[in-house]
């Protein structure tokens, strides 16, 4: 069980850096607090942009184990 990238081979973070997969990071609407839980283990994750019925486009971001 990994709880920090500290414990992570070396080839797994050249990976990391090599492929990003954000340019930007997500960042909450209004500051708000981010979902951090620790020793949960997400397994799946999707993003999808969506309009609110106040017409603004948002980033909603689903999480599973």
């Amino acid at each position: 069980n990994i709880n920090s990238s500290l414990q992570l081979p070396d080839k797994t973070l050249q990976f990391v850096k090599d492929h990003p997969l954000l340019e930007d990071p997500v960042l909450p609407i209004g500051n708000g607090p981010r979902l951090i839980t620790k020793d949960v283990n997400y397994t799946q994750i999707a993003v999808q942009r969506v309009q609110a019925l106040d017409g603004n486009v948002y980033d909603v971001i689903f999480t599973s184990t």
